[in-house]
């Protein structure tokens, strides 16, 4: 399904729904809340807005913000104007040789950017990215030719006019790699919307639920699971990562669902104020960006409940790839074994983990993790010839158990 029109198809069943409640406040008040009706409108006002620049299908758009509401409509609006989605870390400096890199690299021809990064950051080097034709800027007191707010505020209601393509690009995702400058992952429509319906599936999402977010929305983790909560028609809940802030959130809000690295759960659960807030609502937690020890797991599952989900997926693969469900461990017992395992392949992927000679291996072995579906990108941007898409599967480079089960470790 192409990406604007999942978020058309929620604004027109749940057009009265709270889409969207910023507790981060960057650029807007905390609270700020706009249902899926709001958030449509808005989103093809900028839409229109920046076609009307002379941005034509498949131009690519650099998107540097630290806000969650203002990154959040013009991740949508970006894509539903057919253009190509550029998130630029926030905490990359203007000046530094990776925020260069990807709007080089890209060939973006607009950046939307936040006025204080701008002011401090980008406006000293605008000579080293000259391929930027459109400054539009996020905030007050910006000066740039363009203003965000007034583009989301006065462009055209009207649904874009234009042709896309599932297989058409939507967002070019760079990497973070730990060798050399970052490389931009090419996401499809196609590979995005089957990532979240993989994911409504396996998280088992429903609309009525709240999905708290509190990593940065330029990450591959704040993009997917966005799109996932406007496909499913969910509630999404931005805040930054402050441990009493987010565990009051989710008593006040009754959170369903979250994600956290094992870094952030460690804070959360030995934070003081870890046992003065109600829980109940949440059904799912989900623990991503690094393998989480089992004394963790249970350490957190007395605080929160006992509803961590474990997963393995990158930006190669919009973020999954494996899932182990909630009845496929137990913290006690014969399965508890399984309690860090990353599960077996999600709804729409296929996983294996093969030796050097590409031969997949059997249980008790150790093998490099293959993943391949329609929610894998199609390549990286500028190289054709990557050897991580070799033959039909993303190569990622981490090794996996399996075990006797099946279960990958």
């Amino acid at each position: 399904m192409i990406i604007g029109n999942g978020l058309r198809r929620t604004a027109k069943v749940y057009p009265d729904k709270v889409a969207v409640i910023d507790k981060f406040g960057k650029y807007c008040s905390v609270d700020t809340r706009y249902t899926y009706k709001e958030v449509a409108e808005r989103v093809n006002r900028l839409a229109n807005s920046l076609l009307s620049l002379g941005l034509k299908k498949g131009d690519r758009v650099a998107l540097q913000s630290a806000t969650r509401m203002g990154f959040y409509l013009s991740q949508l609006g970006i894509i539903k104007a057919g253009l190509v989605l550029v998130p630029v870390n926030a905490t990359f400096g203007g000046k530094s040789r990776e925020f260069i890199h990807v709007v080089n690299d890209s060939g973006a021809r607009a950046l939307i950017v936040d006025a204080d990064i701008y002011q401090k950051d980008v406006q000293d080097v605008r000579q080293e990215i000259p391929g930027i034709e459109y400054y539009i800027g996020l905030g007050e007191g910006h000066n740039l030719p363009y203003d965000w707010a007034k583009m989301t505020e006065e462009g055209s209601l009207a649904e874009p006019e234009l042709e896309l393509e599932d297989d058409d690009l939507a967002v070019l995702q760079y990497t973070s790699g730990t060798t050399g400058l970052p490389k931009g992952t090419m996401l499809t429509h196609r590979n995005l919307s089957c990532s979240s319906y993989s994911w409504s599936a396996e998280l088992r999402a429903l609309p009525h639920y709240k999905f708290l977010i509190s990593i940065p929305s330029a990450t591959s983790g704040g993009l997917g699971l966005t799109n996932l909560c406007v496909f499913r028609g969910m509630t999404l809940v931005f805040s930054d990562f402050n441990p009493e802030k987010i565990l009051r959130i989710i008593q006040d809000e009754k959170i369903n669902c979250t994600m956290l690295a094992p870094t952030m759960t460690a804070r959360l659960v030995r934070d003081p104020a870890a046992k003065k807030y109600d829980y109940s609502s949440l059904k799912s937690v989900i623990s991503s960006a690094a393998p989480i020890s089992a004394e963790l797991l249970k350490e957190a599952s007395g605080v929160l409940g006992d509803v961590y989900v474990e997963l393995f997926g990158t930006t190669e693969t919009c973020l999954l790839g494996t899932y182990l469900q909630p009845e496929e461990r137990a913290l006690e017992g014969p399965i508890s074994s399984r309690l860090t395992s990353i599960g077996k392949a999600c709804l729409g992927y296929e996983v294996k983990a093969v030796d050097d000679d590409g031969n997949e291996v059997g249980p008790g072995e150790t093998g490099e993790v293959l993943i391949r579906g329609d929610a894998v990108a199609k390549g990286y941007w500028n190289m054709p010839d990557a050897p991580d898409f070799a033959g039909g599967w993303w190569h990622s480079g981490d090794l996996a158990l399996v075990d006797e089960d099946g279960y990958l470790h």
